[in-house]
């Protein structure tokens, strides 16, 4: 049957550690455990012999004075030391101090590994010379420790493999080791001074750094003990190469201050917290029977208390502080009972319930009450590490703060609820507009129909009337028609459009100045334009072409771009074109009628009336004794007959002035106009140049005369002109002839209307004159401005007779 081991446990604090003792038989470890508080009860315990001794200082104690007390005992084993705030500094100084090891409280495993690693320490007495020398010898040669044995004066002994390397030393001076000592150690002191102190103290530890041979300088830690054997003093030493552990011990303190900036300037609220206490009161539970935590924590808020009242908290960040409004962490550690809302208690009850059930996370919501008695609602998380997942040493707990979130939510509610509210009342407002907006498309479905059967009616009253449309892009320079156009004309049908160059050669060469003059001319001005011209087909005929344009900017970019109409006039300017020839024709047989009538006035009519007044005025010359009367009425008779005399000769001087055979056209304008001018008392002024050896063809005379005396008649009659002016003007190879009044003017295009209403033919008569002998009229007049007439004909001369 295995024996009970004797264990001596030396507890500064005032608990029964019972779950110490549960532990180590968790752990295998079946022992006698004796608990001692003060020094006095130590030393007592002391003079019986122990296979374990494990000391529990209490925080803040020096510890060191307890380990040598327990050091003096020569047959007891190397303390062993368990400590909660477990730390790099603290372990060294308790392996300095003469302790087996340094271990936390709730690491159970390790503990029963020291305990039973000092069990075999105390049995080594037993061992034979023989077997205690190879185990010397085998340790010498395998520890990473550098042992070493020096004489009185300091010179080595022995040294075994490790101090060597340490030192630099060369391998074959390993055993006798001349001129080195422990100055080589502890330089600048000497031997002397290190054995003097050795002397006085017995023993002490030492942290130095090594400068071995080579220069190579190192931290190192160790331990001189002083030796006197048969009236000879030694000096046992070992020491051990720390550059590693101080290079971890380093970064472990950068990682420890980046987590304690990190940790303290963290804007979420940040608690570290000890559980250990609440894992114990978790075993006691289980160890009575309770299986569902959860269960039994909603039902026991009792337990739920219990709980809290073991948490400890170990450490919280700024941003914690400023949550529950405390000025400092000990303000806020004095009043941890009054931050948790007894509404929060259920919550606490489930976040205890996870962590006695063996979870290692949990998320949840409770009300915390601020130092200033504000409710803040906040979520909070924890995560167990997994190292303290045993334990439950250290928890980190985050608190974040979602009152205003929870406060907007709830407003989002109510506002949901408004505008779930306005979604009804909009829906069925909707659905009204809905119905009309039915109605409407039905309406617009309507109307599209119409719609396209107006286009189905305009594009075939456009084929009927050969009307298309067309667009012209400046910047590409193409003009761009549809395919009628093409088909019309007999060319091949082009979605590119034609360019300019190809365009104008289809225009007839008679009419391609004008076309272009008129194209830039409304491009530049941004002006309409409106013109009858003729282009050449795809058999080499022309037809006539009516095209209308217009000018406006691209959405894009604002170039300006033309497009208008085309219609294919042909047919009407054919007729039209015969019914000019008809009118030149009844022109010209109008003035060889009038012509015919003239001489016919003049010759028989005027030589028959003059016969009758001749034989009127001699009638009674043979006769004395006529009556007065009678004679007063044959002279009565006598001057109508003479009025009507004058008056078959002003018409037929009318229907052909005689004057233009004699004396030619200027000649006989410039006598119709001071004629006129005496008969009306218009101011007449005419004047010609470079008409004096020019002699126009008859036809030519009489036309332009003709368009003269009606231009002299409209000013005199109709526009009540006080001044006009005739000019004359011979220009190689044309006559320009120039008719200007200060009448009242008119509405060229309105009076061209009325005209046609009216069937009056003053303009048109005019303008067909101009044309019969190959020239063109213009007329320009506005409402009081008076009127110009200009008329350009080419000279036709009369033929000489041979």
């Amino acid at each position: 049957m295995q024996s009970r081991l004797r264990i001596l446990l030396r507890h500064d604090g005032e608990d029964d550690l019972l779950h110490l003792r549960e532990g180590l038989v968790r752990e295998g470890l079946h022992c006698t455990l004796k608990i001692v508080r003060d020094d006095a009860a130590l030393d007592a315990a002391l003079r019986e012999e122990w296979d374990a001794i494990v000391y529990v200082p209490a925080r803040g104690v020096d510890l060191s004075a307890v380990l040598r007390r327990i050091e003096r005992s020569p047959r007891q084993p190397s303390p062993i030391v368990l400590r909660e705030e477990m730390c790099a500094e603290h372990t060294m100084q308790a392996l300095h101090a003469g302790a087996a090891d340094c271990i936390c409280p709730m690491d159970m495993a390790r503990l029963a590994d020291s305990i039973r690693r000092s069990c075999m320490e105390r049995r080594l007495p037993g061992l034979t010379c023989r077997v205690r020398r190879k185990l010397l010898d085998t340790v010498m040669k395998c520890t990473l420790a550098g042992v070493f044995i020096t004489d009185e004066d300091g010179e080595f002994l022995f040294i075994n493999d490790a101090a060597v390397r340490m030192l630099g030393l060369g391998g074959d001076c390993l055993k006798c080791c001349p001129g080195a000592d422990l100055g080589t150690i502890f330089q600048p002191e000497t031997s002397a001074s290190i054995m003097q102190r050795l002397r006085g103290e017995g023993e002490f530890r030492f942290d130095t750094r090594i400068h071995a041979q080579g220069g190579h300088v190192f931290p190192v830690e160790g331990v001189l003990s002083l030796v006197e054997e048969a009236g000879q003093a030694y000096c046992i030493g070992a020491v051990y190469d720390v550059a590693d552990r101080r290079a971890v011990e380093i970064a472990l303190e950068e990682k420890e201050e980046r987590y304690r900036r990190l940790f303290e300037d963290c804007p979420i609220s940040l608690w570290e917290e000890d559980l250990s206490g609440c894992r114990q009161y978790f075993d006691t539970l289980r160890e009575q029977g309770v299986t569902d935590f959860y269960d039994y924590f909603r039902s026991t808020p009792q337990a739920v208390a219990e709980c809290a009242r073991r948490v400890k908290i170990l450490n919280v960040n700024k941003a914690s502080l400023d949550l529950l409004e405390a000025r400092s962490k000990d303000e806020l550690m004095q009043s941890l009972g009054r931050i948790v809302s007894p509404a929060s208690l259920p919550v606490l009850a489930e976040e205890f319930g996870a962590l006695a059930s063996g979870e290692t996370s949990y998320d949840g919501e409770l009300e915390h009450i601020t130092l200033k008695g504000a409710i803040r609602r906040v979520e909070v998380h924890f995560r167990v590490a997994p190292e303290n997942v045993k334990d439950l040493r250290r928890v980190v707990v985050s608190l974040l703060d979602v009152t205003e979130r929870r406060t907007v939510e709830r407003q989002l509610r109510d506002v949901r609820a408004q505008l779930e509210q306005r979604v009804e009342e909009r829906t069925r407002e909707l659905n009204s507009a809905n119905a009309r907006l039915r109605a409407e498309v039905a309406e617009r479905r309507r109307t599209e129909e119409s719609l396209r059967r107006s286009e189905t009616a305009l594009r075939e009253a456009q084929s009927i009337a050969r009307l298309s449309t067309w667009e012209y892009d400046p910047v590409a320079r193409r003009f761009h028609l549809p395919r009628e156009v093409f088909v019309l004309f007999g060319y091949p049908a082009n979605d590119d459009g034609i360019s300019t160059e190809m365009f104008l050669q289809l225009v007839h060469p008679g009419d391609r100045d004008e076309v272009v003059q008129s194209y830039y001319t409304a491009l530049e001005g941004e002006q309409p334009y409106d013109m009858e011209f003729r282009l050449r087909r795809c058999d080499g005929g022309y037809r006539w072409v009516h095209v209308r344009c217009r000018v406006r900017h691209r959405e894009q970019d604002g170039t300006p771009v033309a497009f208008g109409t085309v219609q294919d006039i042909t047919d009407s300017a054919d007729a039209r074109e015969q019914i000019r020839h008809l009118s030149q024709e009844l022109i010209r047989v109008q003035e060889i009628e009038r012509q015919r009538m003239s001489l016919d006035l003049h010759d028989n009519v005027a030589q028959t009336l003059l016969s009758i007044k001749l034989a009127s005025t001699t009638l009674f010359d043979d006769y004395e004794d006529i009556p007065e009367e009678l004679r007063r009425r044959l002279a009565r008779l006598s001057s109508g007959l003479q009025d009507a005399i004058n008056s078959v000769r002003d018409l037929s001087y009318d229907l052909r002035p005689p004057l233009l055979d004699q004396f030619g056209l200027a000649r006989s304008l410039e006598l119709h106009c001071r004629e006129l001018q005496d008969k009306t008392g218009v101011s007449m002024d005419f004047a010609a140049a470079g008409m004096d050896n020019v002699r126009l063809d008859s036809e030519m005379e009489i036309n332009l005369y003709r368009l003269v005396q009606e231009a002299l008649r409209n000013a005199v009659n109709h526009a009540k002109a006080r001044n006009v002016a005739v000019r004359i003007v011979s220009s190689s190879p044309d006559i320009l002839l120039r008719v200007e009044d200060d009448g009242m003017g008119f509405d060229l295009e309105r009076r061209r209307t009325l005209a046609l209403r009216e069937r009056r033919m003053g303009l048109s008569s005019m303008e067909e004159r101009a044309r019969l002998v190959g020239g063109s009229l213009t007329v320009k007049s506005q409402p009081g401005m008076g009127t110009k007439i200009l008329a350009e004909v080419p000279v036709r001369e009369r033929q000489r007779a041979r």
